[in-house]
């Protein structure tokens, strides 16, 4: 999960998505999932806990 609002002045939101998927090239595809909190700057659990508590509980029903 990133913050990507103001989070990252020097990136946009497409670079950053970016990246995190050059970091996992050699991963299997299956363990690929990324969450953006849009509205959120650095600290999640601070700008957006009720997305993260919900992309929390969506990560683990699928388990």
């Amino acid at each position: 999960m990133r913050a990507v609002q103001n989070g990252a002045p020097y990136a946009t939101p497409e670079q950053v998505q970016k990246n995190y998927e050059d970091q996992f090239v050699h991963v299997a595809k299956q363990y690929h999932r990324f969450a953006f909190a849009e509205q959120s700057r650095h600290f999640i659990m601070a700008d957006a806990p009720e997305w993260l508590v919900a992309m929390i509980q969506e990560f683990i029903t699928e388990l």
